[in-house]
């Protein structure tokens, strides 16, 4: 929610309730869904959330309900555009579990992202919408950072292929890449604490899946809610 909120003022367009109400409950049902359905698969990779999933099962299936109306009525309110936008990207996250094992997951995990976080706003107020490449660019390359040390610390993936030392390599690189090359084609400042915040991931990167669900998606959250703050407070002012 907070990647969709930054993403949308650093292209010039409102982020409504409805947007932000998809992005989030959309994330919750895709990701949830993948959970419950993998869960004998994920007991190997990721043994703590596995259990978290099993002992909470009944909670999460009553969230379910809550969130599937709450995304119907987010997406009418945002309009059609993003409805098919969503749907799309729902179609790729509900396939996540029998693709996840390639190597390509970390790009079509970042692609899909990047379509919530800025596709999203771009669809709902294309007449808005500006420097959406430059700013996809941003997303995208820090999204792909983040998949890569979330693959490293489950040992899975192209990470794996990659082993640890490269993958930290390529994973510094894209963020020096996100934070530069985006800013010279346009790209708002206020968007720097997301390569930023995932930076400290890749500096202070441990193995172990505690690691990968505080650090390094926590270091996207707060990296995002930052740069959130930052675009609205210029706003703002």
């Amino acid at each position: 929610m907070a990647l969709c909120a930054a993403a949308a003022l650093a292209i010039g367009v409102a982020p409504t309730p409805a947007l932000l109400a998809l992005a989030a409950s959309g994330a919750f049902i895709v990701y949830t869904v993948d959970r419950l359905r993998d869960l004998e698969r994920d007991r190997h990779t990721a043994p703590q959330r596995s259990a978290f999933v099993t002992r909470f099962r009944p909670w999460l299936l009553t969230l379910l309900t809550v969130a599937a109306p709450l995304a119907l009525l987010a997406g009418f309110a945002a309009g059609p555009r993003v409805v098919v936008a969503a749907a799309l990207i729902a179609l790729l996250g509900f396939y996540h579990r029998r693709m996840k094992q390639f190597w390509l997951k970390p790009l079509y995990l970042s692609a899909a992202w990047t379509g919530v976080a800025v596709g999203f706003p771009a669809a709902h107020d294309p007449a808005a919408a500006q420097g959406v490449f430059p700013v996809a660019l941003l997303i995208f390359a820090t999204l792909l950072a983040n998949a890569l040390l979330s693959s490293l610390c489950d040992g899975e993936g192209l990470a794996a292929a990659l082993g640890r030392r490269r993958t930290l390599f390529v994973a510094a690189a894209l963020l020096v890449a996100a934070a530069l090359l985006p800013l010279a084609l346009g790209a708002p400042w206020t968007l720097l604490p997301i390569p930023a915040a995932m930076s400290v991931a890749v500096l202070r990167f441990e193995p172990g899946e505690r690691f990968g669900g505080w650090v390094v998606d926590g270091a996207l959250g707060v990296g995002a809610a930052l740069a959130w703050l930052l675009a609205s407070a210029g706003n703002a002012g």
